[in-house]
């Protein structure tokens, strides 16, 4: 083998994977780019798709949850959560729930369930403790129990990003259940 034959050996057999390099750092950074508008995740055992999953939820709210007595006008923190959905929706998400547990403990202190600290802080026992109280039936536990899932994939998952019109939706449906459990 001479020497012209080698290099175009070795020129063939390398043509490909030094092709496929360059492309990848050619258009590399748009690639990059395209990672924070993922809207889906996989967590663990999990896959979550958080505006479907949201879209979802509010299907079940409006089936699983008695229609509002009264239209509410709107409150300073839904204000306030419209406002923090341009800048972080994942903050959105994270108020909206903290908004859903304090009610539900509030629910829960009101019917004198004696939760300790440790359970009030457990979105399951919390959970499992209303239901036993008759406060939400098992259909709203589920709802309960996906809103945290969402929670949970907003907050630990540092590359799972999500639109403001999902954050939006979320905070919605958990708003609706924080009222249906403040009027319990």
């Amino acid at each position: 083998m001479d020497w012209l034959t080698f290099i175009a050996a070795v020129v063939s057999a390398t043509a490909w994977p030094i092709a496929v390099l360059i492309i990848f750092l050619v258009i590399r950074k748009p690639l990059l780019e395209l990672i924070p508008l993922l809207q889906r995740l996989r967590y663990g055992d999990i896959e979550i798709d958080f505006g479907r999953e949201v879209n979802d939820l509010l299907q079940d709210m409006r089936r699983v949850l008695p229609p509002v007595r009264q239209p509410a006008e709107r409150s300073p923190l839904q204000d306030n959560l419209l406002e923090l959905a341009r800048i972080s929706p994942r903050a959105v998400v994270l108020e909206a729930w903290v908004e859903l547990e304090r009610s539900a403990i509030e629910a829960a202190r009101r019917h004198k369930l004696n939760l300790r600290s440790k359970e009030q802080r457990s979105p399951i026992l919390l959970g499992n403790a209303l239901v036993e109280a008759g406060l939400l039936d098992e259909n709203q536990q589920e709802m309960f129990y996906r809103l945290r899932n969402l929670r949970n994939a907003a907050a630990h998952a540092s590359e799972f990003a999500f639109d403001a019109d999902s954050a939006l939706e979320y905070a919605q449906v958990a708003s609706r259940l924080a009222e249906y459990l403040q009027q319990a």
